[in-house]
């Protein structure tokens, strides 16, 4: 509307108001947040806002998932959440103050993670076979080729899907029992598509049910507090990192690694520690291991 416009429909409703009021009111509504946009047409200044189809709630909740979101690295979050507090309007000020709020440190380290997925919606659909470099965490947090001998994997993607916090992409593999094999999608590098998929791939692809093969796939218990050193397998670095974060300090000694990490002793943190018997064990401090020794006791005990 032109200034005059505007004048004209506050003066319909009993507003007197002049075009350097006006002016003035219009910087003040803008430095409270509200997306006020103006262009000047011939002899006229026109204004007008862009009305947003989310409301402040809808917003919040987007916002929330961006931050809560491990697969998203740091820099992208940002981007995001500034993004949607320009969607807010009134409300972009609050929206702001709100994203400087982390809900989750822990973040992706794959700063190319957000267009790989892009690229490997595209490829299912357009019916395309996906490559990458799979890379997992060493010991100081690099990514190193988790095969050096398969440097690049060639895979027949059928559907991206989140679980525990991460990304996997299902893939079509007629060589395993159940036609699926998994790769989690921080860890692809380098991911372009190829050629067609097989018939066979597509098939498979059109009649894989996500959700109950979601439900076939993996927590909250509260317990003592303390700091435990785990010793571990190398091939669990990335598990360790998955589960207390990139900034765990990590010693290896040829395949032998140890950590010290935070915990709360809890019949979950045994379930997942077990998971891992044999490449995996707790070596101080002794509370921990006294504490260890009880719950398999009642283990053995409920069993017999």
């Amino acid at each position: 509307m032109k200034t005059s416009e505007i004048t004209q429909k506050l003066a319909d409703i009993g507003i007197k108001c002049d075009r350097r009021t006006l002016a003035r009111d219009i910087k003040l509504l803008k430095s409270e947040g509200f997306e006020i946009f103006s262009e000047k047409i011939g002899h006229n200044m026109c204004f007008w806002v862009d009305d947003s189809a989310f409301s402040s709630p809808e917003l919040n909740i987007l916002l929330t998932n961006i931050q809560a979101d491990r697969f998203l690295p740091e820099d992208k979050e940002k981007e995001l959440a500034d993004k949607i507090a320009a969607l807010s309007g009134a409300y972009n000020s609050r929206i702001k103050e709100r994203r400087l709020i982390r809900f989750n440190s822990n973040k992706c380290q794959n700063k190319c993670v957000y267009y790989n997925l892009d690229y490997i919606y595209d490829a299912i659909f357009e019916g395309k076979k996906v490559s990458f470099e799979y890379r997992v965490p060493d010991e100081n947090a690099e990514p190193v080729l988790h095969n050096p001998s398969v440097p690049k994997h060639i895979v027949e993607p059928v559907v991206p899907m989140i679980k525990d916090d991460n990304y996997y992409l299902i893939c079509y593999d007629a060589e395993k029992d159940n036609k699926t094999c998994t790769y989690r999608v921080d860890r692809m590098y380098a991911v372009s598509k190829e050629g067609e998929m097989s018939a066979e791939a597509l098939f498979f692809a059109a009649g894989f049910d996500a959700a109950a093969y979601n439900k076939q796939v993996r927590r909250m218990y509260g317990g003592e507090a303390m700091t435990v050193t785990l010793e571990f397998s190398r091939k669990l670095i990335p598990v360790v990192y998955d589960e207390f974060g990139f900034d765990t300090k990590i010693t290896a000694n040829g395949d032998v690694c140890q950590a010290s990490v935070d915990v709360q002793i809890s019949p979950t943190f045994w379930g997942w520690l077990f998971t891992f018997a044999g490449n995996m064990k707790i070596i101080s401090p002794d509370r921990a291991l006294e504490l260890q020794k009880q719950y398999i006791e009642r283990i053995i005990k409920a069993t017999l």
